[in-house]
């Protein structure tokens, strides 16, 4: 039963939503992915100011909820990692792409490279991942699972 993750969850993405009002932030995205598939999605908020400092903060529910921590997300979507490791992080800017596997060995993240800085000839396009969702801060459709 999902339904104790995702109200704490929704709680949280509602913290984000009063920041937006407040104009503390400017933008205010969530996913919920099992990241470590053990059975327990994890909550991903991205939010920002501005392009260049988007920050992806990742919480997981163990009987409460707990916020294990920031990853970069400037120029960066999050993708479905094909090993079934962990996530995928694809950055690209400005002609160059690299990638990253995000993973969650309990409540610590830890990021490896998958791809190293690679420039693309113009005209070429980027390497593309099948992206996690995303919602906005004011749309529930993400928290309709299965519980």
């Amino acid at each position: 039963d999902n339904s104790k993750i995702l109200k704490a969850y929704k709680d949280e993405v509602n913290k984000f939503a009063r920041k937006i009002e407040t104009d503390e932030i400017s933008v205010a995205e969530y996913s919920l992915y099992d990241i470590d598939h053990d059975g327990i999605i994890e909550l991903i908020i991205k939010s920002v100011t501005c392009e260049a400092d988007y920050t992806y903060s990742i919480y997981t529910y163990a009987n409460k909820l707990f916020y294990i921590g920031d990853i970069s997300a400037s120029h960066a979507y999050l993708a479905i990692d094909p090993d079934g490791i962990g996530i995928y992080r694809s950055t690209a800017h400005m002609g160059f792409q690299n990638v990253d596997r995000i993973t969650l060995k309990g409540i610590k993240l830890h990021e490896e490279s998958v791809m190293e800085p690679t420039e693309f000839p113009q005209g070429q396009k980027y390497i593309d991942y099948e992206p996690i969702p995303y919602y906005n801060y004011d749309d529930d459709t993400g928290f309709e699972i299965d519980n």
